[in-house]
């Protein structure tokens, strides 16, 4: 049974009949004030939830590194993306045992220019073996030479030198820190200090008035030939012979 009917009978027992033009009226403001639950209402707007919303984070865009550079086929790194090395520098050769020999003795002079050839002189000794032999005895060889001839460079004439300004050019002389091959019949023009030393390595070795030299090992066989005593030479011969002993103790 619907409410109008309730409320109609409910009336009828208190009132009698009413018309249906004051019934209505009633019937409605009773409905619409007391009975409001009956009447259709909107939808509830829901309150908000204590509980926060939480908002999903964008998924994050991939990023490429600026050291990163496309191509066909994927992404490689660039070559700014790749470590460099530092390059590592070429190591210096440790000297020869025979080069460190002739070093030491030259620091004793006060390294004169010969000092910075002590390389080139050890490497024209070991070409030959005959020279090699010699120089088991006497690994100074060509390093006391030099000190006898020219101080080890450092007392050739101006003239001679080509590292002194102005220099005038004779080819005979010019590098020659041993004397080698002096007297212009010889023809000896030097191209360099390794070439007079190449000269003198090759000479002592190989040459015929060094042999008594090559097989003694005696410094007085040398002296006869690379420096005999005479008038025009008074540090020749026996002398040559004691100042070369006293240089080379400096070496031992």
């Amino acid at each position: 049974m619907d409410l109008q009917k309730l409320i109609l009978q409910y009336l009828a027992s208190v009132g009698g009949r009413l018309n249906n033009q004051v019934v209505t009226p009633v019937m409605r403001a009773l409905v619409n004030k007391d009975y409001a639950i009956v009447s259709p209402s909107a939808t509830p707007t829901a309150m908000p939830s204590s509980t926060p919303t939480m908002t999903p984070s964008p998924t994050p865009t991939p990023s490429v590194n600026i050291g990163q550079a496309y191509q066909s086929g994927g992404i490689v790194p660039s070559v700014s993306n790749i470590p460099l090395q530092s390059p590592s520098a070429t190591p210096t050769p440790a000297p020869s045992p025979l080069a460190s020999i002739l070093q030491k003795g030259f620091q004793h002079w006060g390294n004169p220019p010969a000092a910075t050839l002590s390389g080139v002189m050890a490497d024209e000794i070991q070409k030959y073996p005959e020279l090699k032999t010699v120089a088991q005895k006497h690994p100074e060889l060509l390093a006391v030479i030099s000190l006898l001839e020219t101080g080890g460079g450092r007392h050739m004439p101006p003239e001679y030198n080509p590292e002194f300004p102005g220099a005038v050019t004779n080819e005979n002389r010019q590098y020659n820190m041993w004397n080698w091959g002096t007297n212009p019949a010889y023809g000896f023009n030097p191209s360099s200090f390794r070439d007079v030393i190449s000269k003198v390595a090759q000479g002592i070795a190989t040459k015929p008035q060094f042999a008594d030299f090559r097989k003694s090992g005696d410094i007085a066989d040398l002296a006869k030939v690379y420096s005999p005593s005479s008038k025009t030479n008074p540090q020749g011969g026996d002398t040559y012979v004691n100042n070369y002993n006293s240089i080379a103790s400096w070496f031992k």
